[in-house]
């Protein structure tokens, strides 16, 4: 099980010079901003996060223009008609998306809208562990009790399991990824059920992402215990061919 979640040791972690930079530059131009996901739910649980996750009120092109009076940074607006900024900055790499709401999903990709609602934004989140967000002043924005769950040892779908699922088939594989990392119980009967019901959405996405999550749950630490859970009460998942060429 986790160590119990700490918000002033997050505070320390996420709260950095060089991350904080980011936030302030944006702020001072008069939008709002908060660090989220990731780096947020991994600080809680005093691990530092490689990649820092930030959401935001600004759009994508306001976004770009409030950081470019950063020196030394590098911005990457490949994805910016998603809403998702790509930074480099001081060696540390960050992303930036407009908070976004799902208008009509298709089993991987979304039609969004942006909004400046933070619960819509949190609302599409895969995992209440995952819609945790900190503001720069370290004040928790948690609507799903993502933290609560962290102290419980829980990994815990955001409304309907199978909903969610349908919405992008590879949260079946990140749910066992986030199950084996954080949780100190058996997987919920309701999620393993949706999971069943679900598991041939896998073959509709494409490999190298299947491949990407099949990877990081065998390097997780216990991750020959979690292929053992998933085995005993999802058999038909290891049976699907995208298994078959794994290392």
């Amino acid at each position: 099980m986790p160590d119990t979640p700490s918000i002033p040791l997050a505070q320390e972690i996420v709260l950095t010079r060089i991350n904080t930079d980011l936030i302030d530059a944006i702020v001072a131009n008069g939008f709002e901003a908060r660090f989220v996901g990731g780096c947020v739910r991994d600080a809680l649980l005093d691990i530092k996060s490689q990649d820092v996750d930030i959401a935001s009120t600004a759009m994508p092109d306001q976004t770009v223009k409030a950081l470019k009076v950063l020196d030394g940074i590098k911005i990457n607006p490949f994805a910016a008609r998603y809403g998702v900024i790509h930074i480099k900055y001081e060696g540390q790499t960050f992303q930036v998306s407009t908070l976004r709401e799902d208008v009509k999903t298709y089993g991987r990709k979304a039609d969004v809208v942006f909004t400046t609602s933070w619960e819509k934004d949190a609302k599409r989140r895969d995992f209440t562990v995952n819609s945790i967000y900190m503001a720069r002043s370290g004040e928790m924005f948690d609507p799903y009790d993502g933290i609560g769950d962290l102290k419980q040892g829980r990994v815990r779908f955001i409304g309907d399991p199978s909903l969610r699922i349908q919405e992008d088939y590879i949260r079946i594989l990140r749910y066992f990824r986030f199950w084996g990392k954080l949780s100190a119980q058996r997987p919920e009967p309701s999620v393993i059920e949706a999971i069943i019901k679900h598991e041939e959405g896998l073959k509709a996405l494409p490999i190298d992402i299947v491949k990407s999550e099949i990877r990081k749950i065998k390097k997780l630490s216990n991750g020959t215990q979690v292929l053992s859970i998933m085995r005993e009460l999802t058999p038909g998942l290891l049976e699907l061919n995208v298994w078959q060429s794994q290392p």
